[in-house]
């Protein structure tokens, strides 16, 4: 029997334990019985697999997954190595453009892509469209004359177009990133905040719960992990016995080597964990009294938000879509490392302000769920195809329908 429902892409390139992955999983399991699914990425993946790291239902036999290659020693490195993050990309978004009259929407679910033709981008960091240098500094990213040299050429290889890129509808993580993008891209995106899966309520209570940090995040150098050590040795010094616990995906082997030797003069207090089950992260944050997430400007924090709705404080940098998280509370963002500390230290003594921000923090987290989430995306994907269709936009396309879909 033939399926005549609308035939979508979702485009994504790698599949390495982020939030672009969680957005992709939870993308898939909201439009999964309202239409036809491929998702075109690198290599080939194991739905089910991603389904348990994400907590997802994708129904992995109904959508069509097509690699770009098969697994081989070469393949891989492109895969994760973040060297190649720019050429994966290229690679990937010629492929759906080859494919495009396939489908009747591609979506990409990482990032500015050169499509073909109007589609949706989810942006998590603008780093693909042409005038993102400055958008790179604001991120504490590098950035270089050669780099910019090399991604023109690669632009120029694979064929895509600045032009192409800009008629997709944008779709953002956070306020900050949406300002983000307008002010170094000029490009107007709609803010969809990423799928959270909230943890089960914690059976301990408040004094069984460890007096310590949780900090979630990849061993890489941009989450600056060295700060958060940094403040905890800052608590410490003010008189205050707490612990560090840092847990994440090992993505910079050098990085962690550096983390290594400033745990050599702090392990009593200071432990890592790798590669840890969706399970045990549930089971941390449950445990823990206070998050801390070191690095400004990140674009959300899916990590952050699964703390605060666990129970779990988080101390976040004022600078950066985190910020939005924990409502922007001057109790809980701090512009630097004593300051960080010193609020740090004013909650912990005083247990009846630690109750209420755990309170309101936990009551805010409904905001970012992962079932708002694929409400809102499906309302999305439905009003871009009627628009589409409906041949209501012209040059700019989507750009000039952003009003119209503001009540999504």
């Amino acid at each position: 029997m033939c399926d005549r429902r609308p035939h979508l892409a979702i485009v994504h390139a790698a599949f390495l334990g982020g939030g672009a992955e969680a957005v992709t999983l939870w993308a898939l399991q909201s439009l999964q019985e309202r239409y036809k699914l491929s998702l075109i990425t690198l290599l080939p993946i194991d739905l089910e697999e991603e389904n348990a790291r994400y907590g997802t239902k994708v129904n992995a036999p109904d959508v069509g997954v097509i690699p770009i290659f098969r697994r081989n020693r070469i393949t891989e490195k492109l895969y994760s190595h973040t060297a190649m993050f720019t050429l994966r990309q290229q690679i990937l978004a010629r492929a759906a453009r080859k494919r495009r009259k396939n489908f009747d929407l591609v979506i990409s679910t990482f990032n500015e892509m050169d499509l073909g033709s109007a589609g949706i981008q989810y942006v998590h960091s603008p780093f693909f469209s042409t005038y993102n240098s400055e958008a790179r500094r604001a991120l504490n990213f590098p950035d270089s004359f050669g780099r910019r040299l090399g991604k023109k050429a690669l632009n120029f290889l694979f064929g895509a177009s600045e032009r192409r890129l800009r008629q997709n509808f944008s779709v953002t993580n956070s306020l900050w990133t949406a300002s983000l993008l307008k002010r170094t891209c000029n490009l107007d995106a709609h803010v969809l905040y990423p799928p959270v899966l909230f943890p089960e309520p914690s059976r301990l209570t408040q004094q069984q719960r460890i007096e310590g940090f949780l900090c979630v995040g990849r061993f890489g150098r941009d989450k600056r992990l060295e700060r958060a050590i940094e403040i905890v040795d800052c608590v410490r010094a003010r008189g205050t016995d707490v612990n560090l616990r840092i847990v994440g995906n090992k993505q910079d082997p050098g990085y962690l080597m550096e983390l290594e030797e400033m745990r050599k003069t702090r392990s009593l207090w200071l432990t890592f964990e790798q590669n840890i089950t969706r399970s045990r992260l549930t089971e941390l944050i449950r445990q823990y009294h206070f998050g801390l997430q070191p690095r400004e400007a990140e674009q959300f924090g899916i990590a952050v938000a699964e703390m605060a709705a666990g129970g779990c404080i988080p101390f976040v940098p004022v600078i950066g879509g985190q910020a939005e998280i924990v409502g922007n509370d001057p109790r809980l963002s701090f512009s630097g490392t004593e300051d960080a500390a010193a609020k740090i230290v004013r909650l912990m003594e005083n247990h009846e302000l630690r109750e209420e921000v755990r309170r309101n923090l936990v009551a805010r987290q409904l905001e970012f769920s992962a079932d708002s989430f694929m409400t809102k995306f499906r309302q999305l994907v439905g009003n871009v195809l009627s628009k589409l269709h409906g041949r209501c936009m012209q040059g700019n396309e989507f750009n000039t329908c952003h009003e119209e879909l503001e009540d999504v």
